[in-house]
């Protein structure tokens, strides 16, 4: 097994012979050891309330099993999620993941929309790939996430060109597996064993569909321009992306509303984080909690829970210090009605730890 300290930074230098020695082996006992159904149990304890989750699951389990065949790789996926629905918490699970069961596996987050073409300000997609060059392997496994994809499939123009035109260009053979050459070192890097998740709200494509709506092009119903709103292939075409580009991502997954029942489990998530990271209890009233679930499905999504329990809790936890409650033995019990509505009392701490186990 490769150290994930020395796989984090960067300093391993192996031939590609030699790198493949030690990943086949440590992919084939991952997948000796750990069964699908053990995978998905665990990305979707984190991403709630996202069946179509499974579906990358299955992507990256696939993946990995033509990996060990020495097959090539056509399994990109692009991932169309509303902010605040799970896309970032999806990356993080993963990464997480596979640093505890398979560190072997390279996995990146990068920003695509700091992505550019020459001549403008920004980085090239050969150096937003570097981290992917760093374990001196001509043909690195990993996955890699494209982090605001879908910024760069809407026209920009600058000097009268579609500068993102010319980029999904840039993006066409790195997105179907074909080579990086990086001049100064003259290093050589393939991307045929890498998968590409792009990610993104698309909430430019939405934009342009509620606008043929007002415009009376076409009969839209309200469904169809919401936020959530299914991405298609043709959809994406017809507001600016290339058919080439996006003919080469097999998958389109669309992230849906989160039920009321996932977004109290979501709520619950983040309280007993922030209880854990205050040392408090956190409750909510009735008024508070129907106040969150108006917010799950706005355009912030389930991301705004947790800045407005942190709110709320540092509202209580001012009142606690300020009044010198914090007597030896005793923790906060902070009751959020609203953010202009906090109560906080105290509680021996028998007490806070005999509700812990209940």
């Amino acid at each position: 097994m490769i150290d994930k300290e020395v796989l984090e930074n960067g300093e391993l230098n192996l031939c590609p012979l030699e790198y493949d020695d030690i990943l086949i082996p440590a992919i084939q006992d991952y997948l000796a050891n750990f069964t699908f159904k053990n995978f998905v149990e665990t990305i979707t304890s984190r991403v709630i309330g996202q069946p179509n989750v499974r579906r990358i699951c299955l992507c990256v389990y696939l993946f990995l099993n033509n990996i060990i065949k020495q097959g090539k790789t056509n399994s990109n996926i692009l991932l169309a999620a509303p902010s605040g629905t799970g896309k970032t918490e999806t990356y993080r699970a993963m990464k997480e993941y596979f640093q505890a069961y398979l560190p072997e596996i390279i996995i990146e987050n990068i920003d695509t929309s700091q992505i550019t073409t020459t001549g403008f300000k920004g980085v090239d997609i050969g150096n937003a790939l570097r981290p992917f060059a760093r374990l001196e392997t001509e043909h690195p496994v990993g996955i890699c996430f494209l982090d605001e994809f879908d910024k760069k499939l809407a026209p920009s123009f600058g000097n009268g060109t579609n500068v993102n035109a010319e980029v999904q260009g840039n993006m066409l053979k790195i997105l179907e597996g074909s080579s990086i050459l990086y001049e100064k070192s003259g290093k050589k890097m393939y991307l045929d064993r890498v998968l590409f998740i792009g990610m993104g709200s698309f909430d430019y494509f939405r934009k342009q569909w509620k606008e043929e709506a007002v415009m009376g092009f076409g009969s839209v119903s309200d469904k169809d321009t919401s936020l959530f709103k299914m991405i298609s292939r043709d959809d994406l075409v017809k507001f600016g992306a290339l058919y080439e580009l996006v003919g080469r991502f097999p998958y389109i997954i669309n992230f849906s509303p989160l039920t009321e029942e996932a977004v109290k489990g979501v709520i619950s998530k983040i309280r007993k984080k922030l209880e854990d990271e205050y040392e408090c209890r956190i409750t909510l009233t009735p008024g508070m909690e129907e106040s969150l679930l108006k917010e799950a499905n706005s355009p912030y999504g389930c991301r705004i829970f947790e800045s407005m329990l942190r709110e709320g809790a540092s509202h209580g936890l001012l009142k606690w210090y300020e009044e010198e409650m914090n007597e030896p033995g005793t923790h906060p019990v902070i009751t959020i009605n609203s953010m202009d509505e906090v109560y906080v009392e105290k509680i021996e701490q028998e007490e806070v730890e005999s509700n812990c186990t209940e």
